[in-house]
């Protein structure tokens, strides 16, 4: 790796949001071995409005509804058959941009809707 540089920027917590907003999509390749946990990064790319392609595992479809925000692949060969199909043929990313749109929600609404009662008893008094 004699010619090779590596260069990783800083970005700025504002960029962080326009860089993901930017891309055309995203690509998660994120396993767990609960089967439980979420990848953040999608979480992150779906705020920005940027679908995602993402790897199946046991609780991805709680994130990623395939067909609608993004896509679920199994193998390399499934996830470049996808990337060809979207970003070579007819694309979807427009549809799943707007249903992107149509489903979000605050950080405050959600924390209302959700979290909030479950932590109205640990208020102080």
């Amino acid at each position: 790796m004699k010619n090779i540089e590596i260069v990783t920027p800083w970005l700025e917590v504002e960029d962080y949001p326009k860089l993901l907003g930017s891309a055309t999509l995203g690509v998660s390749l994120h396993t767990s071995s609960s089967g439980c946990d979420l990848p953040m990064k999608v979480v992150d790319m779906f705020g920005a409005g940027c679908p995602a392609f993402a790897l199946n595992f046991q609780a991805i479809t709680e994130l990623v509804k395939d067909g609608e925000n993004g896509k679920i692949f199994n193998s390399s060969d499934e996830l470049a058959e996808l990337i060809r199909e979207h970003l070579v043929k007819s694309s979807r990313i427009d549809e799943y941009r707007s249903n992107l749109a149509k489903e979000r929600i605050s950080w405050e609404d959600h924390w209302s809707s959700v979290a909030a009662a479950h932590f109205s008893s640990c208020t102080s008094e």
